[in-house]
């Protein structure tokens, strides 16, 4: 999705009748007196180094580069998501051949240089095939036979919105998601589950600290769902648990290799590609809370760059900050805060 697309999207969003419905009108329970429309992405981008946000959403300075891992997960997600809303399990090289053409012709479209090295026509169709395994074996795996009927798929990029309250100040804000998949669990619950294709499987602190999952429990709990007629779909229920999709973990080594101790022989698939993620009621509670602090980040513009070597090398904006842009402490008048609360 382009940049543009994107803030189209949300603008479009500002005026739908889902705020009304969540109780966002004149004297209404959660009227909000700021009428931007907060995506999950956008608050979770922000939880890292502002300054990478602030030259991402607010001088809106283009990506410098790009990357073939980011556009072999678009390929990815989009052959994923043909396949469910085209019920087209037994048609996935077909399928697959379909978003391929789609993302090479965007591909062509894109002039930005690669971000590590210079990728030629052998690179992506790699990365095309690795694509094309992790789709195959995500269709073995999760196509409707292959499942029992309360743990398929019932949603898929399940657009969201809720209006969180802080606890303290009442003061209110619309925030969006959209949900890779929503599953059914047993016993009639729920499981979020977001697809993942990076370069990294993730590790058990990073999935604890992660705030854009505890957004997404939040949202099925508090929100409001669109549903493919156009309707507005509640859940009104914490999931029973998350999961982390790491579909490159289903990529067969393609020779022996040693991984955190553990010994695999050519063939042998990576690891699990499943990673649970658990949230209690009390860390759901919490979030609307840092929710409202992460928006009055933004609204306020305390944006201060987060000097970390591992995220300064991979931002997609470090040309910008390497030549000059340096975070400076920001003036703020505190007078001018009170239209927070």
């Amino acid at each position: 999705m382009s940049d543009t697309t994107y803030r189209e999207r949300l603008a479009n969003l500002q005026d739908h009748a889902v705020w009304a419905a969540l109780g966002d009108y004149p004297g209404g329970p959660r009227e909000c007196k700021d009428k931007t429309v907060y995506s999950s992405s956008r608050l979770s981008a922000a939880c890292g180094c502002t300054w990478a946000y602030k030259l991402s959403y607010e001088d809106r300075l283009p990506e410098e580069s790009r990357a073939l891992g980011s556009w072999r997960g678009t390929l990815t997600h989009r052959a994923i998501a043909k396949l469910h809303t085209e019920a087209a399990w037994e048609a996935v090289p077909e399928v697959f051949a379909i978003a391929e053409a789609q993302s090479l012709e965007e591909l062509e479209t894109d002039d930005k240089p690669w971000s590590k090295r210079d990728c030629g026509v052998k690179d992506v169709a790699e990365a095309a095939q690795e694509s094309l395994v992790m789709v195959q074996a995500y269709a073995a795996r999760n196509r409707p036979a292959a499942l029992p009927e309360e743990l398929r798929v019932k949603e898929i990029e399940a657009q969201g919105f809720m209006i969180v309250k802080h606890p303290r100040t009442k003061t209110c804000y619309r925030v969006s998601m959209t949900l890779d998949q929503i599953r059914g669990y047993y016993g009639n619950t729920l499981n979020v589950t977001d697809i993942k294709t990076g370069a990294q499987e993730p590790s058990q602190v990073f999935l604890a600290r992660s705030k854009q999952f505890t957004i997404y429990g939040l949202g099925l709990k508090q929100g409001l769902f669109l549903t493919e007629t156009g309707g507005l779909m509640p859940f009104k229920q914490y999931p029973a648990n998350m999961t982390y999709l790491y579909l490159p973990n289903l990529i067969p080594y393609k020779r022996a290799s040693t991984k955190q101790g553990v010994s695999y022989k050519a063939g042998d698939l990576r690891g699990t590609h499943e990673f649970p993620v658990i949230r209690t009621e009390a860390e759901y509670e919490k979030m609307s809370a840092e929710i409202c602090r992460i928006i009055q980040i933004i609204r306020f513009k305390l944006f201060v760059r987060d000097d970390d070597d591992i995220r300064c090398k991979m931002c997609r904006h470090k040309t910008a900050c390497e030549v000059g842009i340096n975070a400076r402490e920001t003036d703020v008048d505190l007078a001018n805060m009170s239209d927070l609360y």
